[in-house]
């Protein structure tokens, strides 16, 4: 009976994972952002107002990925801070035993006499104590976290700075395209007019 069980739990997996299509999850999943990304672009372009340099840094920064992805290292980077400090915390350790016999533990003397060598009932309690603050790893892997969420900030502020630099080089190349465009159409008037 217990094999039986055994070979429909396996029957049951193989079957559950033969039926999962990842190809079709990873393309729903795709389409989805695509959907998303798009909604989000057409809501930024609703609002009306003219594409000034500092609201397409400002747009860029807001929906880049990169940006959202330095963040979220900044973040880990701060709660990784935070649990190597609880390693500054005392460790405290508490253990109870307690052991109940039937009757105390006896022995022979002479002839009938006996003596008890213990009591019925035993408890033990210790308390252990310790401060790791005077363990020099402890400081190292302090010190650590401490400059990698630093260096995180610092990453994080890099890659805003670059996403703008990158925006603005683009948006002057934007700007002399448009005025490209400007100049050829009056050359082609002026063609034209001759």
């Amino acid at each position: 009976m217990r094999n039986v069980g055994l070979i429909i739990a396996i029957f049951l997996l193989f079957h559950g994972c033969a039926t999962f299509d990842g190809a079709l999850a990873r393309r729903t999943d795709a389409d989805a952002f695509l959907a998303k990304t798009g909604e989000r672009t057409d809501a930024v372009l609703a609002e009306g107002n003219t594409f000034t340099l500092n609201r397409c840094i400002a747009v860029a920064l807001q929906n880049n990925l990169n940006m959202e992805a330095a963040a979220l290292e900044k973040r880990l980077a701060r709660l990784n801070r935070r649990i190597a400090f609880a390693n500054f915390l005392p460790e405290i350790s508490l253990q109870y035993t307690s052991t109940e016999l039937d009757r105390a533990p006896a022995t022979q003397l002479f002839g009938n006499m006996q003596t008890t060598m213990q009591d019925r009932i035993i408890r033990e309690t210790a308390v252990q104590a310790q401060m790791p603050i005077f363990a020099p790893a402890t400081w190292f892997l302090y010190a650590i976290h401490q400059r990698g969420e630093e260096i995180s900030g610092v990453a994080a502020d890099y890659t805003g700075q670059m996403i703008a630099l990158q925006v603005t080089g683009l948006y002057f190349q934007c700007l002399a395209t448009a005025e490209t465009r400007r100049i050829l159409e009056a050359q082609h008037a002026a063609a034209a007019a001759l």
